[in-house]
């Protein structure tokens, strides 16, 4: 048995139900039943993350879902942005957790999936410090420049998992508004870029419909 998925290509991938692990990491012999039940795991519609296993020369793309505490279905308070594939840039890691309560994917085919980070799914990322501005800003009644971070102390400390349901939507509207921002400039979409992005509407105190509404120029 296996699934075809749409994964922006010319044509679907494929998955081999021998190449998933079910629910709970176990990864065993499969038989007739678990084909007959295969909607238990993926069902039509269901986003998932995966990794490509191989890709043949006429382009056929082959998925693997055999780490269990990163790859598999995607639900719950989530979001999936598509940005130009081209924009995402090869890094060793694609689970990013940061620290303002989400953690994106970043998807090597421009599907970005944006979440809030939990307790749980937090040892699967790969955390983010906050960045450093480097936008220079003259401090009032002086000749010097400070960064914007300096001057805007209120911007929120670190903080990876966020208990508040009106905090974690707010900060996963504002990174995926983010990510529509730097994608419209044709900036590349790396965690540094989308942790500085985040990080500059922040010390503004902008709002995440004001980050899109080109009243404020992000990048």
């Amino acid at each position: 048995g296996r699934w075809f998925a749409d994964v922006g290509a010319s044509q679907h991938a494929s998955m081999l139900l021998s190449n998933v692990t079910e629910p709970g990491g176990m990864l065993r012999r499969r038989g007739r039943d678990d084909e007959l039940s295969m909607r238990r795991i993926f069902a039509e519609g269901d986003a998932f993350a995966a990794e490509v296993q191989r890709v043949t020369p006429d382009g056929f793309v082959s998925l693997h879902t055999r780490s269990a505490n990163k790859y598999g279905r995607l639900s719950g308070d989530g979001m999936c942005v598509t940005v130009q594939a081209a924009l995402v840039r090869r890094a060793r890691h694609s689970f990013h957790a940061f620290p303002f309560g989400v953690s994106v994917i970043l998807g090597a085919n421009g599907r970005l999936w944006v979440q809030r980070t939990t307790s749980d799914s937090l040892a699967a990322m790969q955390p983010v410090r906050h960045p450093k501005l480097g936008v220079a800003e003259e401090a009032s009644g002086h000749g010097q420049e400070r960064s914007a971070a300096d001057a805007s102390p209120a911007v929120a400390d670190e903080q990876y998992v966020l208990e508040d349901d009106l905090e974690a939507r707010i900060a996963i509207a504002r990174t995926v508004n983010c990510l529509h921002v730097l994608s419209r400039a044709g900036i590349a979409v790396e965690a540094a870029t989308l942790a500085a992005a985040v990080r500059w509407t922040e010390a503004r105190h902008l709002k995440p419909s004001q980050v899109t509404s080109g009243e404020h120029d992000v990048a």
